[in-house]
């Protein structure tokens, strides 16, 4: 019973601090979702090379959210158009018999059509994982690609410069 007791103080204990901290964030301007989609990027896109110039948008994330929040802001901030956007899904093989309940589920967590998840790229699986997205929850990872994106990867890697440079570099 004390170990009950415990437990239930602490989701107490958090549920309080989600919702004092979901509190303090009132409006988010256009400014700073600007500044998000760029982050966001720098932290989870690919990068040009020197050796590998014109490399294109390519952005990979399994958190829908992050997913949705990227989409808005290539298409509202950036103003690219829907049909230079394309997909691909990284799905683990023990999770071949589910291809077409992710393929739906990330079309309906886009707003993007079906036929627009059709190539899905399959992640060996070691059998001994210590993974714990493995049950229907899991819907692997999405790889947003833009068409013809390589000035918008140079854009990118401009203002994630001066982000540094205006905060870190001072």
């Amino acid at each position: 019973r004390g170990g009950d007791a415990k437990r239930k103080q602490r989701i107490k204990k958090q549920n309080e601090i989600f919702l004092r901290a979901k509190s303090t964030i009132t409006n988010i301007s256009k400014k700073e979702i600007f500044l998000i989609g760029v982050v966001l990027y720098w932290a989870e896109g690919t990068k040009e090379k020197e050796y590998r110039p014109g490399s294109p948008f390519e952005f990979s994330n399994m958190d829908s959210r992050i997913i949705q929040i990227m989409l808005l802001w290539l298409l509202r901030v950036c103003k690219i158009n829907k049909n230079m956007i394309i997909f691909n899904i990284f799905l683990h093989q023990t999770h071949k018999s589910r291809v077409e309940e992710v393929r739906m589920y990330w079309s309906r967590i886009t707003g993007f059509p079906l036929d627009n998840f059709s190539t899905v790229y399959w992640k060996t699986n070691n059998l001994k994982t210590n993974r714990s997205n493995i049950t229907e929850k899991y819907h692997g990872v999405l790889k947003i690609k833009v068409k013809k994106s390589s000035d918008l990867v140079r854009k990118i890697t401009g203002w994630s410069e001066r982000i540094f440079e205006k905060t870190v570099s001072k």
